[in-house]
């Protein structure tokens, strides 16, 4: 009988299709993610129902349409829903959850309860923020943590940096068992729509030229532009220490990679 493979299940928050090298934009380098997606199979029909946060989190976790989960955001989604884990969870998988949840109902920092975690084995999150330097997590793992408030650790560094640590370090640890992981990282800005329109066919000069047109109280748009590049770019360090780090650990040739 042919082993059950591992999983590992990747999604960054507000990372558009389109911000790949692979797909042609010049404003980013994912050379990473550029090589797993000349390996492996690329969805380019696959669209979301909802591109926005909780909806579309919602669909991924349930696999359900929008408007038989949630459809919008803040929503606070049904704990009995059918999740993903259900299935893995009665397969012998090990499953565990890292990052932003946003399926609580709220836009703030509040405790999630045991219940409403999916299902997870392990599950360390938060339900929302946006100051990736002053991250707090909270949650249960196998060792009989189970935090009652949501500021219970406070992340040693950077929100993605973190994280990824925590996913090498549950590599390490469960290498033997059959680990399950969606790893869910939150980038702090985006890109407005009608902006990201024109990114897809301009070159770096023309979006800092279409910056001038648009700005915020948060700074001109040619600072989110950068700010977009720069989470982008996290998100593809963090996707080569792990890589490096499963390959020390296990072959690759027994994990499926989802992103």
């Amino acid at each position: 009988m042919t082993a059950r493979p591992n999983v590992i299940w990747i999604f960054g928050d507000q990372h558009r299709g389109q911000a790949l090298g692979c797909e042609g934009d010049p404003n980013v380098q994912t050379p990473v993610l550029d090589e797993m997606a000349a390996s492996g199979v690329r969805f380019t029909n696959a669209a979301s129902g909802c591109p926005l946060c909780t909806p579309f989190r919602g669909s991924l976790i349930t696999s359900r349409y929008i408007h038989h989960c949630v459809q919008r955001t803040p929503q606070h989604m049904d704990p009995e829903l059918p999740v993903v884990t259900d299935v893995l969870n009665d397969h012998g998988y090990l499953t565990a959850y890292f990052g932003k949840w946003h399926l609580g109902g709220a836009n703030r920092m509040i405790h999630v309860p045991r219940e409403e975690r999916g299902r997870f084995d392990i599950w360390l999150g938060y339900e929302n923020i946006n100051a990736q330097y002053d991250c707090w997590i909270h949650g249960h793992d196998l060792d009989g943590r189970d935090d009652a408030e949501p500021l219970t650790e406070k992340l040693e560094q950077y929100e993605t940096d973190a994280l990824t640590n925590r996913l090498i370090d549950f590599i390490r640890r469960y290498r033997d068992a059959q680990p399950f992981l969606p790893c869910s990282r939150s980038s702090r800005r985006t890109i407005p729509t009608w902006h990201r329109r024109s990114m897809r066919h301009a070159t770096p000069l023309k979006i800092s030229s279409c910056a001038r047109m648009c700005r915020t109280s948060r700074g001109s748009q040619n600072d989110r532009v950068r700010i977009w590049q720069a989470t982008t770019l996290r998100l593809r360090i963090s996707i080569g220490m792990w890589g490096v780090s499963w390959r020390r650990c296990r072959s690759r040739a027994s994990t499926r990679i989802l992103t």
